[in-house]
């Protein structure tokens, strides 16, 4: 689970402090973009901006949209609010705006102490966020408590677009992965290889799920000839299972690879995504973000699969 943490710099030393407590807890988290390496850095940039350079920061550092998608990227968020200028647990207009892009991301909203008493106060009631009231514990809880739902795979790729695509569709869960084998080739080449592989890793994952769960997800993908063979598009396709046992696939968008790179592919027999890696020399294993000039994740596509296959079953 990720989550990411706001609140004014003027809290740096809680928020660290926080991030470190949930970081043992087993979450990954984010900070607020505009703070520095170190406690001595967010320091420094406490205590010397004016209103007008502070504007001026977020505008060079594009810290408003940098924030945002670290929400988009995270379960949830968590408001450090402490007393501030003359108010009790204060919460400013950059961390309002933060809730607000989390709420209408059905991302949860986390408060370390209650609602502050100001002109807004009614908007932040209606966020319906939970007050832990510094119980760092009662966020592990949650998120233990929600629905369970696996996932036939441990990439983080393809659990990230299980937990957001679910989340887009309405429904907020406990989303685990579970290593599962296709029975395909580690590529595949065609719809109906990609279809076979990702049915043979929902039966695996179903003999491996124990306990309750609410569904069971199963995502494979592979490349699809367009052309006569000659230009590929890279597919994802996901098929969601119940606990009645009923079924729904989706297709994800896709995104054509260059015929020279498919080829090489298909000669070599090697996967798309360490192939990309490893030639542009990438953190992940995303052809798609390489193609798309860092525009379009591969996260995105196979959550877009997801959301449709969740609403069709539902």
């Amino acid at each position: 689970m990720r989550i990411t943490i706001c609140g004014s710099i003027s809290f740096y030393k809680t928020i660290r402090k926080v991030e470190q407590r949930l970081n043992k807890l087993g979450f990954e988290t984010f900070i607020p973009v505009g703070f520095g390496k170190t406690s001595q850095d967010d320091e420094k940039i406490k205590d010397s901006l004016t209103l007008e350079e502070d504007a001026q920061r977020k505008i060079n550092l594009d810290l408003i949209n940098e924030h945002h998608r670290k929400v988009q990227e995270s379960e949830g968020i968590f408001i450090v609010n402490l007393d501030k200028n003359g108010m009790k647990n204060y919460i400013g207009g950059n961390t309002f705006l933060e809730m607000g892009f989390a709420f209408v991301n059905n991302r949860d909203i986390f408060l370390y102490n209650p609602i502050p008493s100001n002109s807004y106060t009614a908007e932040i009631k209606a966020m319906r966020p939970m007050i832990i009231n510094k119980n760092l514990n009662k966020v592990v809880k949650y998120y233990k408590n929600l629905p369970k739902v696996y996932v036939s795979s441990k990439s983080t790729i393809k659990i990230n677009s299980v937990s957001f695509g679910l989340r887009q569709s309405g429904f907020k869960a406990n989303v685990l992965g579970v290593q599962t084998k296709s029975s395909v080739s580690n590529q595949p080449l065609s719809y109906n290889e990609i279809y076979e592989g990702a049915i043979n890793r929902l039966k695996n994952l179903k003999e491996q799920s124990k306990g309750k769960y609410e569904y069971l997800v199963s995502i494979e993908s592979g490349l699809v000839f367009i052309d006569k063979g000659i230009e590929y598009i890279d597919l994802g396709l996901c098929i969601i299972e119940d606990k009645k046992g009923r079924q729904e696939l989706a297709l994800s968008a896709g995104i054509r690879i260059p015929s020279v790179i498919a080829k090489k592919i298909i000669e070599t027999k090697d996967e798309l995504g360490p192939y990309f890696q490893r030639k542009y020399n990438l953190k992940e294993k995303d052809a798609a973000l390489y193609l798309s000039h860092g525009k379009v994740k591969r996260e995105d596509l196979l959550k877009q699969a997801v959301a449709c296959a969740y609403s069709n079953i539902n």
